[in-house]
């Protein structure tokens, strides 16, 4: 017997938890007889790392107070946990997602073993989307009373909040989750920083609210940070963060993330030094105008010198460095010929630019997102014949064609730079309409545990996305 479910992911909605029919098919073979509620507490379900017990409250839309729908989760908590098999597998549960704060308190007062297995904790405040089931409780507990509850998790390492109606006071983690070492903040606002005294090793910052942060980065938690991911939501055209220190404190700081580069990022980074740092992934948005010269002096800035991975995604609508490769293809190649090994682009294209990528010595892979419907120049028209002759800007005659249904061309053209020498492997995608708007999503995942490894290997430090796969 199996059951379907959805994956649990921070741009999962509230609503897609309650209504899925794996759910109210479950609960109703369990009431069937005794022999389907045994087969059903041996599913998978109650193991895996997405189950909540969100997904078996069904139909809440006729709930309008936050009180009761506590009351409905204990109930269906207590009903669940009079199966002796059950209570033992969510006993060893090391990951739980909660939707309500009370539920993290009646869950660790009905299991008390959950203390002490919990290694993850995710939690989503469904009255963010459920603004409707926030009256009549004035007892509700908040973000600061469950992460104090967290102080009787000894072996808890993870923690993602998304979507709080509150502030997320990070100094109030630090205090009172010192073995923590990684943390995920999704489309929220969070105050203070984290303390000195933590041993956070990966912090994600995810479309938190701009303007109203005191503090971009929580800059105290430096000396153990590994990683580090800011994607900040900007309101206004005019608005963008500022980072007014520099890294320099991150001395082991080794995967970087910055979403969407601003200058004063690029001032900061000029002005650090981070002697560890191997993978930098950056979005350049399209109302951001960083110069040629700036984007040079960031390359050539010491914290690059060692790095092995980049990920520089450029938004399709920028037009202001059209086929000019002195904006960024020369300075990634003169900078970074003798350690870069992974490169992940969003740009136009020229073929000629794979004369300066073959000196990048050590490169091993190219993903490059092409836009759809601009064009490419290809410095030999007979690959493309038909096209439209125009003069390239170093004055030879060069051909513009379409982007899209030229990729096998495209890539003949590039690899053929390469000779039978050194030869990466390149991978060519033609943005289409219906992928267009994940033009600003790297190929390059982060994997954790890849940060474990002794000696270090970079290339374990991350995954390719799956939709570079699926292409």
């Amino acid at each position: 017997m199996s059951a379907k479910f959805k994956e649990y992911s921070p741009e999962s909605r509230i609503d897609d938890f309650y209504y899925d029919d794996w759910g109210r098919d479950l609960m109703s073979l369990r009431a069937t007889c005794r022999l389907f509620r045994a087969i059903c507490s041996l599913l998978k379900i109650w193991r895996s790392d997405s189950f909540s017990l969100a997904h078996l409250l069904l139909n809440p839309r006729d709930l309008r107070m936050r009180s009761a729908f506590n009351q409905r989760a204990l109930n269906l908590l207590r009903c669940l946990i009079e199966d002796r098999v059950l209570y033992e597998t969510f006993s060893s549960r090391v990951t739980w997602s909660i939707v309500s704060i009370q539920m993290l308190y009646d869950l660790f007062d009905e299991i008390p073993r959950v203390r002490d297995n919990l290694k993850r904790f995710c939690f989503q405040d469904f009255t963010e989307t459920r603004p409707d089931l926030i009256s009549g409780d004035d007892s509700a507990k908040t973000i600061k009373d469950a992460i104090a509850l967290l102080q009787l998790c000894p072996n808890l390492e993870f923690i993602q909040v998304f979507r709080s109606g509150t502030v997320v006071p990070l100094d109030w983690i630090s205090e009172c989750c010192p073995s923590l070492k990684t943390l995920h903040l999704f489309i929220l606002c969070y105050s203070g920083s984290l303390s000195e005294h933590c041993n956070l090793r990966h912090l994600r910052i995810e479309n938190c609210q701009l303007f109203r942060q005191e503090r971009l980065l929580p800059l105290a938690s430096a000396e153990t940070l590994k990683s580090l991911q800011a994607n900040y939501t900007l309101y206004n055209s005019g608005d963008e963060p500022n980072f007014t220190q520099p890294l320099t404190t991150f001395s082991n700081l080794t995967w970087l993330h910055l979403s969407p580069l601003t200058n004063s990022a690029v001032d900061m980074l000029i002005q650090s030094e981070l002697p560890n740092l191997r993978a930098f992934l950056a979005v350049l948005c399209h109302n951001e105008e960083i110069g040629a010269n700036r984007i040079s002096q960031l390359f050539s800035s010491s914290s690059f010198n060692r790095l092995q991975i980049l990920s520089f995604l450029v938004d399709p609508d920028r037009q202001m460095f059209r086929f000019d490769p002195d904006y960024l293809i020369k300075p990634i190649t003169s900078n970074l010929s003798s350690t870069l090994e992974y490169l992940n682009l969003t740009l136009e294209i020229d073929t000629a630019w794979f004369a300066h990528i073959k000196q990048l010595f050590q490169l091993k892979v190219i993903y490059w997102n092409v836009p759809p419907d601009d064009y490419l120049i290809f410095d030999n028209p007979e690959l493309v014949p038909g096209g439209e002759s125009h003069e390239g800007l170093d004055g030879n005659v060069c051909l513009q064609s379409s982007a899209v249904g030229v990729v096998e061309e495209l890539t003949e053209a590039a690899s053929s730079y390469f000779g039978s020498g050194h030869k990466p492997t390149l991978e060519i995608f033609v943005l289409t309409y219906e992928t267009f708007d994940r033009w600003w999503q790297s190929a390059f995942v982060l994997e954790e545990s890849g940060f474990e490894m002794d000696p270090f290997d970079v290339s374990k430090t991350f995954t390719i996305s799956q939709q570079y796969l699926a292409n």
